[in-house]
């Protein structure tokens, strides 16, 4: 299956990734993604800007909900990546909305560690990231 797009097709995401920790968490974590097509937007000139973060920021409670301003133009694919301290990633997730709220698996690993860190930036056509804010701090209650 692929998604087309000016012509060239592009390949979707998988619908889920499991990344494996070292000793120190010691567990795995089911990266949720969207089984549809993730490719942003043809460029349209200058690179967007970095959406801006708005929650959570701090101490916050389960269930956790990433949310972010959204970026002009319009129909962007944004990534939210959560990190630990180490800046390891436990989970990324894509979507087409300015909010998405965590995989119930990174609840156990959340719960009396932190802080851990998220981003959220513009996923470009071949799928890297561009224009991604910076990490901001948070942890759960």
């Amino acid at each position: 299956m692929s998604c087309h797009r000016g012509g060239a097709a592009l390949a979707p995401p998988p619908s889920s990734r499991i990344l494996k920790f070292g000793a120190a968490l010691g567990v795995a974590v089911l990266l949720s993604a969207t089984a549809a097509c993730t490719a942003a937007p043809e460029p349209r000139g200058a690179p967007p800007p970095a959406p801006q973060p708005i929650s959570p920021r701090g101490a916050t409670t389960w269930p956790v909900v990433f949310t972010w301003q959204s970026v002009a133009g319009g129909g962007w694919v944004y990534r939210v990546t959560v990190t630990d301290s180490a800046d390891r990633t436990l989970t990324e997730q894509d979507a087409r909305a300015t909010r998405v709220s965590a995989p119930d698996e990174l609840k156990g690993i959340l719960r009396g560690r932190g802080p851990f860190y998220w981003r959220v930036g513009i996923v470009n056509g071949d799928g890297t990231v561009s224009a991604s804010s910076a990490p901001v701090p948070f942890s759960l209650k």
